[in-house]
Formats: C-alpha cells, sequence, structure tokens
C-alpha cells in the first residue's frame, strides 16, 4: 500500500501474490502469512479480490495494491521543488535489519521494533500530507532512502543536500 498512500490515492483493493514449497502446505505456515495480510487489509477496510500462487522453493508473500487518486490532487515523485523539506514517515534501516536476521546478528529487540516499524502501514501519514498540501512523495522501501530520492529528484530535475546526523535510523540500524 505504500505507492498507493504515497501518491495520495485510496487503496481500493489488493491481489494476494503468493511463491510458496507445495511440500510445505499441510504445515500450516501458508495459512497464517495470508491470515496476518488478511487481518491487515481487513484492519484498513482493504479487500483482497484474489490473487495468484506459484509452487517455489523460497517462500514469497506480497499484495498487489490497486487504488484511485483525482489526477488534480496526486502527489507524484516528480513535482518536487527547490526548497521544499524532506519529511521522514518513519526512520530507515530495515533493510540493514533484515539482512541482520538472516544471519543472526540482530538481539530481539531490534527486531521488534524493525517489525513494528515494517508493519505499521502509512495510512495516517499519507493524510496528513494531503491535508497539508504536500506536492511531491515517494515511498522508501527496496531502494532505499538514497534510491528512491535519487529518483525523485531526477524526475523532479532538483537536487537535494541531506544532512546524515538528522536522518532518522531505527535501533540497531547503524
Amino acid at each position: 500500500l505504500s505507492d498507493i498512500y504515497a501518491m495520495g490515492a485510496k487503496p481500493l483493493f489488493v491481489l494476494n501474490l503468493v511463491g510458496f514449497p507445495r511440500r510445505l502446505l499441510s504445515e500450516g505456515i501458508i495459512d497464517e502469512i495470508m491470515r496476518g495480510g488478511s487481518d491487515v487489509m481487513r484492519s484498513v477496510g482493504v479487500p483482497i479480490l484474489g490473487g495468484h500462487s506459484v509452487d517455489d522453493d523460497e517462500p514469497k508473500y506480497g499484495l498487489v495494491a490497486i487504488g484511485e487518486v483525482d489526477p488534480v490532487r496526486m502527489v507524484t515523485n516528480s513535482s518536487a521543488r527547490a526548497g521544499d523539506a524532506l519529511v521522514l514517515t518513519k526512520p530507515i534501516g530495515s533493510g540493514v535489519i533484515a539482512t541482520a536476521i538472516k544471519s543472526a546478528q540482530a538481539p530481539e529487540n531490534v527486531v521488534a521494533i524493525a517489525v513494528d516499524s515494517m508493519t505499521t502501514l502509512n495510512a495516517d501519514a499519507a493524510s496528513v500530507m494531503i491535508s497539508n498540501g504536500i506536492t511531491a512523495a515517494t515511498d522508501v522501501t527496496g531502494f532505499g532512502l538514497l534510491g528512491h530520492l535519487r529518483s525523485l529528484m531526477r524526475a523532479s530535475k532538483v537536487s537535494a543536500t541531506l544532512q546524515a546526523d538528522k536522518v532518522p535510523m531505527l535501533l540497531g540500524a547503524r
């Protein structure tokens, strides 16, 4: 939903996308994963209208979100202006922590904080963004802060200066 919220759009529905080993279906793991996705979507009033699954050795789960936005009020990554302030709605570092988790290098309290951040939807931030007339936005996901900021700057034909000590980071990310 991050992309939908970053555009100032309203999510209409989502579709499940699942890659999961067929041999593990009877263990109930995928049931819990799907239940988690369903619970989150229900909490924000967004229906799941089906999806697609494939037999895959590496488990994957995601949702494709479809939304609508008034084209006149759409927030894009190409409309930043010189002098705009960069506002982060969450601290960064979840990708680094996710990598640390995979190699058992992340303490439990760090994992808990990262999971809380990653599972907090941006619906409230999007509402505040729209009510304050923000004109440019992007989500910060797989390409990290610098990757998404680069895309925003290129699309808007402006530059940015970051002060590293002012960028909020999740506990343990450093």
